[in-house]
């Protein structure tokens, strides 16, 4: 990110810049690649954590009432085609 945000202000000083059509065509590309990162690597952190604490029992919970609910949706489908 520093050295994507260093290359904008680089060219943003840089004497051979023609106009700032030019310039905003690179540099919203570059920000919008670099906010990505930053809210794909902060999802990334926030997540995985709390992933690792779930207990056993908490994912075989969670398990049970997807499998209940799949199960639901299909009766329901097989009762609406008969």
């Amino acid at each position: 990110m520093v050295a994507g945000f260093w290359l904008l202000y680089a060219v943003w000083r840089s004497p051979h810049r023609s106009d700032l059509a030019a310039y905003g065509a690179f540099a919203v590309p570059v920000v919008a690649l670099g906010a990505g990162w930053i809210g794909w690597a902060w999802h990334r952190a926030t997540r995985i954590p709390a992933a690792r604490n779930m207990g056993g029992g908490d994912l075989d919970r969670v398990a049970d009432l997807l499998a209940e609910a799949v199960c639901e949706q299909w009766n329901r489908a097989a009762g609406e085609g008969a």
